[in-house]
């Protein structure tokens, strides 16, 4: 199956031409530097490794002196706020999953008290009445 679209990849392929970038081309580069697992312990990334792949960017733009600075710096504002909206979904996704788990495990606790308090061994003194009166 075809991997999961990286969540910073629809903005750049839109941005990036907009610089006289190849999406293809550059866009790993930036995607890498947020190549992060599922987890966001591992949602940390380093800025200088930003600083540097944009500024690999800016050396390759074909228009480079058409953009200005601020360009590029609101480039990478926008990148890091993709970032972190990612970021802050994982964690509400995580944080309900947990929940959930909570959720099924205390229901599988309920469901094994009530099958334990109706599999109490039965006194057979009342077993032997009841069949007594069936009779």
């Amino acid at each position: 199956s075809e991997a999961e679209e990286h969540y910073l990849e629809s903005f750049l392929s839109a941005q990036l031409p907009k610089l006289g970038l190849d999406y293809d081309t550059y866009g790993p580069y930036v995607v890498e530097v947020f190549n992060v697992g599922q987890s966001t312990d591992d949602a940390a990334f380093d800025e200088n490794e930003l600083d540097q792949v944009l500024e690999l960017l800016r050396a390759s733009s074909e228009d480079n002196e058409s953009h200005s600075k601020e360009v590029w710096e609101q480039l990478k504002r926008d990148i890091i706020a993709k970032h972190e909206e990612y970021t802050r979904e994982l964690q509400k996704v995580q944080e309900k999953q947990r929940q959930e788990a909570h959720l099924r495990e205390q229901e599988r606790l309920r469901h094994d008290i009530e099958i334990a308090r109706t599999t109490q061994p039965v006194d057979k003194k009342h077993v032997t009445e009841m069949d007594e009166q069936q009779k």
